[in-house]
């Protein structure tokens, strides 16, 4: 498998990552905000309950992918609620 089709199906797992927070809102985790902290970590906080999660149980390529892909959901809802 090239690193191509490997990017490809890590990308794929990522959007198809599912998880309930502990305030029992469900959805996808790139749903959540990713935000910055003090220790330089990018946790995404929970919409319902601001649960931060650190995905520290994710490979760190496999972070990285969601991350940026719940960066890219979260200015495309600031933009749709400010259109």
């Amino acid at each position: 498998m090239s690193s191509h089709d490997e990017t490809g199906e890590q990308e794929k797992a990522v959007t198809e990552m599912r998880e309930i927070c502990y305030c029992g809102h469900p959805g996808e985790a790139e749903d959540r905000e990713p935000i910055g902290d003090s220790g330089g970590e990018r946790p995404l906080r929970s919409p319902s309950c601001g649960h931060l999660d650190y995905t520290l149980w994710l490979p760190e390529d496999v972070r990285t992918l969601a991350l940026d892909e719940a960066e890219r959901r979260t200015i495309r809802r600031k933009a749709s609620t400010t259109a």
